[in-house]
């Protein structure tokens, strides 16, 4: 099982058919934050999807349930697709082709737009070689209407649309910090984003899940996968609570 599987069952098990005058913080907290009426002795349940889709847990009170995404670790992945999964869907929200472009030069990078070239570059020396696109790149998506729609499938709906998130918990059972789905989109979308050299909506960076610059056969499908990491989700999280 890995940390972050363990870290999920934890939380539900940490909740799971207990009083909330039982629950100790920052769960209390969280849920008294997603349960405003919530009394001291309400049993409140909390389970594990078990799925891919972005809600990790549900927490359930009088049979309202909220959708939970448990996140935890350095330099968080956010979000996975393939790539074709994720032009497409910049297609359907209207994105200019050459603008999709840059971005599949980025991802590839063999210099083509399908990933059947001979050369394979890291990506330092593709941000160096592509700077000019990855800046065009940059100016055009980073704007609201756009940003927004990003934040929701990366972070709240995914490819399926089932299960989706509510809130985002960063952390673990003893330690952790928490905003909701309009808290995080409005943030964000106003966030002041600098000198960020490779692809990024707002401050969800774009990468290649694995380039496999050294050809090895196992990992060859996994460079048709794009990934969005978000590595300031902690500090930004707590600016949302300070607020």
């Amino acid at each position: 099982m890995t940390k972050g599987y363990k870290n999920e069952y934890d939380f539900a098990k940490a909740i799971n058919n207990k009083k909330y005058s039982d629950l100790k913080n920052p769960l209390k907290n969280f849920v008294k934050f997603i349960f405003d009426d919530v009394k001291n002795e309400d049993i409140l349940k909390c389970k594990r999807y078990g799925t891919y889709d972005k809600a990790d847990v549900y927490i359930e009170l009088n049979g309202e349930r909220k959708n939970i995404s448990i996140k935890s670790g350095q330099r968080v992945s956010v979000h996975a697709e393939i790539i074709s999964s994720f032009t497409e869907y910049l297609k359907k929200i209207h994105i200019n082709k050459t603008i999709i472009d840059y971005l599949l030069l980025y991802h590839y990078g063999d210099y083509t737009l399908d990933g059947k070239g001979k050369v394979r570059l890291t990506a330092k020396e593709l941000k160096i070689i592509y700077e000019k696109e990855i800046n065009l790149f940059n100016k055009y998506v980073n704007h609201k209407n756009i940003i927004r729609k990003i934040i929701i499938r990366c972070l709240f709906e995914g490819t399926s649309k089932e299960n989706i998130a509510d809130y985002i918990y960063y952390g673990t059972v003893q330690d952790g910090v928490y905003a909701s789905r309009e808290e995080i989109t409005k943030y964000l979308c106003n966030a002041n984003v600098k000198n960020i050299p490779a692809p990024h909506f707002s401050l969800l960076i774009y990468q290649n899940w694995n380039r496999n610059i050294v050809d090895n056969k196992k990992l060859e499908s996994h460079r048709y996968y794009c990934q969005f990491k978000w590595p300031s989700i902690l500090e930004d999280l707590q600016n949302i609570r300070n607020k």
